[in-house]
Parts: C-alpha cells; structure tokens; sequence
C-alpha cells in the first residue's frame, strides 16, 4: 500500500519488463531515478495480469518482481475513477507524468488515461524508444524492402493512432533519442516545435587502425550482442551460422550475450552458436566480450533502432562492429561499419561476406568522451 508522496514526483507510465533480463526502458527510467533522485520521487504505473490492469508502485530495486503477485488478481472494470483512487496517494505532489511505453496498454485504458491527464493538466514528457508509436507490431515488426517500399498494410490502426496522436498532443515535451526516430514522429504527428532530439549518451570515438591493437586473426569470433528477437536479427545471424557451419568455414566461431528470445532459432543452431546468456551491465559484456576474443560484434537488425542500448555498450568495449544500415544506426556508425538495406536479409550474401571478411583491415575506434548529461535534461522546466 502506497503511502501518501510529500515530495514532487514523477510518475513513470511503462510496460513490465522481462524480469532478470537487460531492457532499454528499464535502463533509462533507472538512470533517469538515480541522477533526479534528490529533487523528486519516482513511480511507475503499467499494465499487469491477462487483464492488463494498471498497476501503480514506488519505481525502485525489484519494484516489478514485487507487484508482480500482488495484481494478478484484479479482474474489475477499470474506470476513470479506479484510475484516481489508485493515483490517489501521489497525485498532490505529482509534477510530471512520463510516458515510455504506448503500446503495451490496451486501447481501453490508453483512453481513460488521456481523459484523466487532460483533466489534471499535470505536465507530460513523453519518450519514444522504438517505432511502436508508428507500426502495428502485433502484425510483426516492419522489416527490410517492406519497411523501405511499403509499409501501408503495417501502419497502426486509426483509432489507436489517433489515441496516440491526443495524448502526444497534451505533451509538454516528446523526447527522441535520435533524428531518425524524431523525423519519423513529426512526419506521422506533427507537433514538430515539441520534439526534442536528446540522445541517452552522446557517444565520440576515434578511428584506430588494428595493426594498433596487436590481435590474433586466425579465427573469426562474430557476437550477436542484445535481445535475441527476430526482429534484431536472430533469423539472419542463425541462417548465416548454420551456412557458414555447412560450408566448413571453420575459422567463423558465432556467439550470442543477451536475452534469447527466438527459441525457434536457438533450438535450430544450439550446437553451431555459442550461448552465453544474459549479460549484467555495459561493463561486464565489455569484460566478456574481451575474454572470449570477440572479433567483431554484428547487429543484423531487420527493424530500424530508435537508439540501442547494445550498441552503445558495444561502443564501449572498443571491438569492431558490423550493423545493418538502417535507423539509428546511421547516425550512430561510421560508414564502413554499415552493410547497406537491400541485402541484410540474405544469408548467403552473409555467408560470402563472413568467409572473405578481413577483421585485420577493418578499422575499430576507441572511445574520446562519454556524454550522458543530455538525457537527464528532460524535467528542465516543469
């Protein structure tokens, strides 16, 4: 039971991520907590149960593992009114409501929450991590020349869309962590004067050739680093593996850190691809990625990035990267770490590009300076 909050706060709206594995939003909220934590406090409301009923709670260590058992049960209507005893407790000191996640709330509570915030007239912050906000990704994710020639067939529902579109229109601030995402919501929204362009980390690396680094080129160790999902790229990377496997390119050693997702996928190639679970922190991949001698990391995405949080950790450990040129990507690389859109679903063009690759030519870049401060400025003003 929430007790009543005296101090300003922030109320997180999210989704529930997968327990004891790495979420982006989860990552950013924490950061987000721990930096503002002396001027305010945090909580999060999101959707629990097959109900998908708001559940509200102090955003804390194990805050979701705890609310996990204790709304399961709720199976009552939900009205505007549950909505406001339930916020009850917080609402007086309450500065700033903080959108993350659009798409996990069903349509029917997504509408009651925009009636009551455009009552309150509580300041809204609104955060886009993915494309959600923009496809229908209960019909699969965009991806590939779909993505690139037609995606009408894919585009959100209207009635969904235009939920998105009045609560985005309450917004104080729509935050996007890179000009892909930002450009793609003012092309489907508008509300072009609200959009800010703030990255998590602003990320500056210099080139450094690998005669440099002095590495052992005899075998090819290629990562797979992040959510093993389909839409990351778990199909290619897999069918690339098994090819690779079949052809006898015994120098090509594939991995896998992160949360796998894609059972189909892991089931297929378990005894071809190295699994190596779940991976802490920034830091720790780092450390792992160095001791099992990676080579290079690739991110065979088939759906643009809004940012990714792999990525940047993969920045950090200072090893070659490969990644699809799409979305955020191409902000974020350097061109010869792209591999253009057309055919990064091929994974015969994978194959030959794996047996000819030549990791003792491709450049690396170690990192200048680290900015995290941009993405704590968002509650400026509120």
């Amino acid at each position: 039971m929430l007790t009543c909050c005296r101090r300003k706060s922030v109320l997180f709206i999210s989704n529930l991520p997968t327990l004891g594995c790495p979420d982006g939003i989860m990552k950013y909220q924490t950061e987000l907590a721990k930096v503002n934590k002396e001027k305010y406090d945090f909580f999060v409301l999101f959707p629990l149960g097959k109900h998908g009923l708001p559940h509200l709670t102090k955003f804390e260590e194990n805050c979701f593992k705890k609310a996990r058992i204790d709304a399961l049960s709720n199976k009552f209507v939900f009205t505007i009114q549950s909505l406001q005893c339930l916020l009850n407790p917080i609402v007086e000191n309450l500065v700033c409501v903080h959108f993350n996640r659009f798409h996990c709330w069903k349509q029917s509570i997504l509408l009651i929450l925009y009636e009551y915030l455009k009552q309150s007239q509580i300041k809204i912050v609104i955060t886009i991590h993915d494309i959600t906000c923009i496809y229908d990704t209960t019909c699969g994710f965009p991806h590939g020349q779909k993505l690139k020639e037609n995606v009408s067939t894919i585009l959100l529902d209207e009635k969904r869309k235009e939920i998105y579109q009045d609560i985005l229109n309450l917004s104080f601030k729509i935050v996007c962590p890179s000009l892909f995402i930002a450009n793609l919501m003012r092309k489907t929204y508008g509300n072009v004067e609200k959009v800010s362009v703030i990255p998590h980390e602003i990320i500056v690396r210099e080139r450094v050739s690998r005669s440099q680094i002095g590495s052992d080129f005899s075998s090819i160790n290629i990562a797979f680093c992040g959510s093993f999902v389909k839409h990351k790229g778990s199909t290619i990377f897999g069918k690339t593996a098994t090819l690779c496997n079949t052809n006898d390119a015994s120098r090509l050693i594939f991995h896998v850190f992160g949360n796998v997702i894609d059972q189909e996928i892991y089931l297929e190639t378990k005894n071809i691809i190295k699994y190596h679970g779940i991976y802490d922190s920034d830091s720790s991949l780092a450390i792992t990625l160095k001791k099992e001698q990676i080579s290079v990391v690739w991110f065979p995405a088939t759906t643009p990035e809004a940012y990714c949080y792999a990525l940047s950790a993969v920045m950090k450990s200072e090893i070659a990267i490969i990644a699809s040129s799409i979305g955020a990507f191409k902000e974020r690389l350097n061109t010869e770490e792209l591999v253009d859109l057309e055919t990064q679903e091929d994974a015969e063009f994978w194959t030959n590009f794996w047996s000819n690759y030549n990791a003792e030519k491709q450049s690396t870049y170690k990192i200048v300076s680290i900015d995290a401060i941009t993405s704590f400025r968002i509650y400026d003003n509120i």
